[in-house]
């Protein structure tokens, strides 16, 4: 009888959020009349004693249990649910006035292209408080974090379906009752307090270290599957992990967790070894995983996560698949109650399935395959458990399954502890790279010193008697044992010995960790492979970025050097141009250019000098309502060691001896005119050949121009302009097919083809005679100039 209480209970809450959810209030009281009736009928089944067969008691009490169930799921659903009222969020929707709304960051903002959704609870509308939850639309430019409260102008829109996706439903149970947006907002107050605030910060700091060291698009990967911040994944790599069973690799999820839990594990079994270490051992890996929760943030994904991880080592300890069925039970029901809206999450429903798919047929299917090798038998008996238990919510929901999900978890889920420990490494590296570069930033961080040549001569003498005066005060040790500036310490203190003993413990765990050393070696290999074959070609490149709906384009050097030319309208997308265009270990632009302060031109900006170290900063100089561009002036302005400057023409920048850029336009008397936009000239001097080349690289809006010496007269003539090519595709296919080339590079004819257009920019080729392909980049194989061809 007892055992069925866990059982009955959270079957019941469920049901009762369900019934709330479908029939609203008046159900409780359906709900209370059957506990009622069940409670007389369980009586009357213990007054008839042995004349009722025993089933009969055992359903009616477990009947009553859910009954009761019900009445506390309908009670949580009816107080979380969304609010109602004159005073409630849903009575402003639909308004024609724009309200003044204050409200409170409730999560991490999700950003979205020049975009970013934010959660909003608290909220002042119009002067008023009012109960319930917005999901506001913000500006990317604005700084904003959890515990923040910001305020702006916006209308309240009621959501609406989509698609046959019940979006309102789906808002209405988070309690979000309205959606705004604004092109404004002000951050007026940082609320962030307590350890979920200084979390949050340690999460920023180590995506910002991890975003130092490794770049786009695998800094994100590394991200998403470490500390679970996915806003920033690329969309296709998402798409693929879906398409090919593998989401629970870029999200925290129990088997996180549980990987979190062996590292840790494994990091302690030099401690477990000890006289009394395994006393200690657990409580320290229940902590560490404790903490690690609370420092990807503790939504209510990564609780779920953790309580589902915590069930099933629960399991494993105790070796019973009861004690984990039970500890399962006993988290979906914590998480019900908590948060009831939780029932309706597709991500609950999996990871629930997918735990209790583990639990009862992981084993079994792992004791069939006993004759596989071990690394691959646990992969494909976790994979095939998992999928037996969600594959009908997976069908339902997403409509579609992964065939080769079994084949793709055997290949990736080893991989995700060294992925997970290498990301950690990463952005440790990087907060240590950036503590560094604060550090000599600072005033006075090192002098010059002009020494005497005497003194390195006198040096080494004075260092020899040194080291003798040291071995005569430690006449038990053989001269050499110890380093002899450390034999004049004073004796070892408690403390000493202490951080002695953990830096031991920690060389030890380290070297636990690290034993596949072949392994190492491999990876060592393949990063040395990687980092020779991104080294200069000796070739200047000009990459025109797929930035979608904006500018971007890339110069590289022969020597390496680089200067981005606007940044497209979308962060990410930006970023990830720059990831496949530059190598890995570039984490440095020398010039960043940009050429007028519209969305499309200035928005991935702010990220890319973020991200990278900046040498040099050139703009119009115009003011311009644009947060996102008040972001670029904040940063430009802020970047350490970087020189920011106005674009003027006649401004030669040299990137190295081979490859000078020019601005043409504009001069000092155009910049405060409606078309101030920037113009550059391009040449480069090593080529084969030994001819120079020349490109003209500006705004199709912007006023014609040639050299500053020119009086700003258009000399384009007659000159023809080509079509733009659709990414990652060759230009003008039209006049390919009347080269007769259709799918090689196309001839620069010099009667022909003096101009190339790509997307809104005009790129001119001084020197016409040479020939080239002109490509409009999604790859690192799209150039614009390429090799020995398109240099001139």
């Amino acid at each position: 009888m007892v055992v069925l209480i866990l059982p009955g209970v959270a079957a019941g809450v469920a049901l009762g959020i369900v019934a709330a959810d479908l029939g609203g209030a008046p159900s409780i009281g359906i709900e209370l009349l059957a506990v009622g009736a069940l409670g007389l009928l369980l009586v009357g089944v213990r007054l008839a004693g042995e004349a009722v067969p025993r089933w009969a008691g055992t359903a009616t009490a477990a009947g009553m249990v859910v009954a009761l169930g019900m009445v506390v799921g309908t009670l949580r659903e009816s107080q979380t649910g969304l609010p109602s009222g004159p005073d409630s969020v849903t009575a402003l929707v639909n308004r024609e006035d724009e309200l003044v709304i204050r409200g409170t960051v409730l999560d991490d903002p999700r950003p979205r292209a020049d975009r970013q959704q934010v959660v909003l609870e608290r909220i002042d509308a119009g002067g008023r408080p009012v109960r319930g939850r917005i999901l506001a639309w913000l500006p990317r430019a604005v700084d904003v974090a959890t515990g923040d409260r910001v305020a702006f102008r916006a209308r309240l829109e009621e959501p609406q379906d989509f698609d046959g996706f019940a979006y309102r439903d789906f808002l209405a149970r988070q309690g979000i009752g309205a959606i705004a947006r604004t092109f404004s907002a002000t951050v007026i107050d940082h609320q962030a307090q307590g350890p979920g605030a200084v979390a949050a910060r340690a999460r920023d700091a180590l995506v910002e270290g991890l975003n130092t060291i490794v770049p786009e698009p695998e800094a994100s990967l590394g991200a998403g599957i470490l500390l679970g911040v996915r806003a920033s994944i690329d969309p296709a790599v998402s798409s693929a992990f879906a398409t090919a069973g593998l989401t629970h690799v870029v999200a925290i999820s129990g088997w996180n967790i549980a990987i979190v839990g062996m590292l840790v594990a494994r990091l302690l079994e030099p401690l477990r070894r000890r006289a009394g270490g395994r006393m200690l051992a657990e409580p320290i890996t229940a902590l560490l995983i404790g903490g690690y929760v609370v420092l990807v943030g503790s939504s209510p994904s990564v609780i779920r996560a953790a309580l589902m991880a915590g069930a099933l080592m629960l399991g494993r300890q105790a070796g019973s698949r009861a004690h984990a069925a039970s500890a399962l039970m006993l988290a979906a029901l914590v998480m019900m109650l908590v948060a009831p809206s939780v029932l309706w999450d597709v991500g609950f429903q999996l990871s629930l399935l997918a735990t209790a798919g583990l639990i009862a047929f992981g084993a079994p299917i792992e004791g069939r395959l006993r004759r596989w090798p071990a690394w691959l038998r646990e992969p494909v008996a976790l994979t095939l458990a998992a999928q037996l238990t969600t594959l009908p919510v997976i069908l339902a929901t997403f409509e579609r399954v992964s065939l080769v999900a079994p084949l793709a978890n055997v290949v990736v889920v080893p991989l995700v502890p060294l992925v997970m420990l290498a990301s950690a490494v990463a952005a440790a590296a990087g907060i240590l790279a950036s503590v560094v570069q604060v550090a000599a930033a600072l005033p006075l961080a090192a002098m010059p010193v002009a020494a005497p040549g005497w003194l390195a001569v006198a040096w080494y003498p004075g260092l020899v008697l040194l080291w003798r005066r040291a071995n005569r005060l430690t006449p038990d040790k053989a001269p050499g044992d110890s380093i002899a500036l450390l034999a004049v310490l004073p004796k070892p203190t408690p403390l000493r010995a202490a951080v002695r003993r953990l830096t031991t413990l920690a060389g030890a765990s380290v070297a636990t960790i690290a034993r596949p050393r072949r392994a190492l070696l491999a990876m060592t290999a393949v990063l040395a492979a990687t980092t020779l074959a991104t080294l200069p070609d000796g070739r200047l490149h000009l990459v025109v970025l797929d930035v979608g709906q904006g500018d971007g384009i890339l110069a590289v050097t022969p020597t390496g050097r680089s200067m981005l030319i606007d940044s497209g309208p979308d962060p990410d997308q930006t970023l990830r141009q720059l990831g496949a265009a530059l190598p890995w270990w570039r984490r440095a632009i020398d010039v960043v250019i940009l050429t007028h302060p519209h969305q499309d031109h200035v928005g991935g900006f702010p990220e890319v000098l973020r991200r990278f170290r900046v040498a040099t900063i050139l703009d119009p100089g115009k003011p311009y309502a644009n947060p996102t561009y008040d972001r670029f002036l904040q940063l430009s302005l802020a970047e350490r060691g970087a020189s920011y400057r106005f674009a003027r023409a006649g401004q030669r920048l040299s990137l190295d001896a081979s490859s000078t850029f020019e601005i043409w336009y504009p001069n000092a008397a155009d910049a405060a005119g409606p078309l101030a936009r920037v113009a550059i000239a391009a040449a480069c001097n090593r080529y084969p050949e030994g001819r120079p080349s020349r490109f003209e690289l500006r705004d199709l809006a912007a006023v014609p121009c040639s050299p500053a010496s020119g009086g700003g007269a258009d000399q384009r003539g007659s000159r023809q302009q080509v079509r733009p090519p659709a990414p990652g595709h060759d230009s003008c296919a039209a006049e390919r097919a009347r080269d007769g080339a259709a799918n090689g590079p196309r001839r620069i004819d010099p009667g022909r083809d003096r101009w190339c257009l790509l997307d809104d920019l005009h790129t001119r080729a001084r020197d016409p005679t040479r020939r080239g392909a002109w490509r409009r980049g999604r790859s690192s194989g799209d150039r614009i100039a390429d090799a020995t061809r398109t240099n001139g």
